[in-house]
Order: C-alpha cells, then sequence, then structure tokens
C-alpha cells in the first residue's frame, strides 16, 4: 500500500512552517526571497533567503536583482536596435498606473518584465518593462535638482 501527501495536507503544512521562517528570518536580519515546496510520496520545501540592507525609499540594496544592477548596470534594446540605458540610482521613485513606485534593480533572467520596483503603498516587488526606462530616468534627474 502506498501512502502520500495530499495537497490539503502539504498546504497547512507548508503554511505552518512558514510562519515560523519568516519570525527566524527576521531575528537575523534576512527576507525570503523565494520558497517552493512539493508533495507527493514525500513533502519537500526549499527556502531562498538574501540579507536585508535598505537603501533610498526602502529599497534592499543586498538583493539579487539590486547586486545585478549595481554590477552591471542594464540597457534595453527596441526592435531597431536603439539602446535606451536606464541610469537611475537604486530608489529612484516614480509614477506607474497612479501608483508610486521604487526602482529596486534588474532580473536579467525575465525577459518581458526585467525591472524590479518596490510598490511605495505597500511594498510589494513587482516586474515592470523596460518600457518604463525614460521614466525612471526623468525622475531620477528631476530627483537630483
Amino acid at each position: 500500500m502506498t501512502t502520500s501527501i495530499d495537497k490539503a495536507t502539504a498546504q497547512a503544512v507548508a503554511t505552518e512552517i512558514q510562519e515560523a521562517i519568516s519570525a527566524i528570518l527576521a531575528k537575523h536580519n534576512l527576507q525570503e526571497s523565494k520558497t517552493v515546496w512539493k508533495y507527493g510520496e514525500w513533502f519537500e520545501m526549499k527556502v531562498e533567503a538574501i540579507a536585508v540592507e535598505r537603501g533610498l525609499n526602502g529599497v534592499n540594496l543586498a538583493s539579487k536583482e539590486a547586486m545585478y544592477y549595481t554590477k552591471f548596470g542594464w540597457t534595453a534594446y527596441d526592435e531597431n536596435y536603439n539602446a535606451s540605458e536606464l541610469t537611475a540610482p537604486l530608489g529612484t521613485i516614480f509614477p506607474m498606473k497612479g501608483q508610486n513606485y521604487a526602482f529596486a534593480g534588474i532580473d536579467p533572467k525575465k525577459r518581458k518584465f526585467p525591472i524590479y520596483a518596490r510598490r511605495i503603498s505597500d511594498g510589494v516587488m513587482v516586474g515592470i518593462t523596460e518600457n518604463m526606462i525614460p521614466t525612471i530616468n526623468l525622475h531620477a534627474q528631476m530627483a537630483s535638482k
């Protein structure tokens, strides 16, 4: 007879573990970046955490996205190979769809939404398109004046 873990049980276990993990990471100045869990014959959970170093407007300067931008920068190319370089500093606030966001870094693996931003109102991280580069750069220039 084969026994396995059903989805409801796995969800309950993951939720309980998640609460404990969040508290432990916060105690050590770490932030969860990704959690994946699987169920079936056994329950498996993988947690990735990153250090927290708050910069301008609450942006985590120790995140993978912030470190990538700091090391390599970012240049987008349109269909005619015209370059659009992102020059704004991390933490630059810019508006989008009626809300304010802080530029938080780059995730080069996300082809459609490589630019990461932190929504100011609730701190949620979102990916946005490269079309926002001129807006982000403009608000960086306006903030520096």
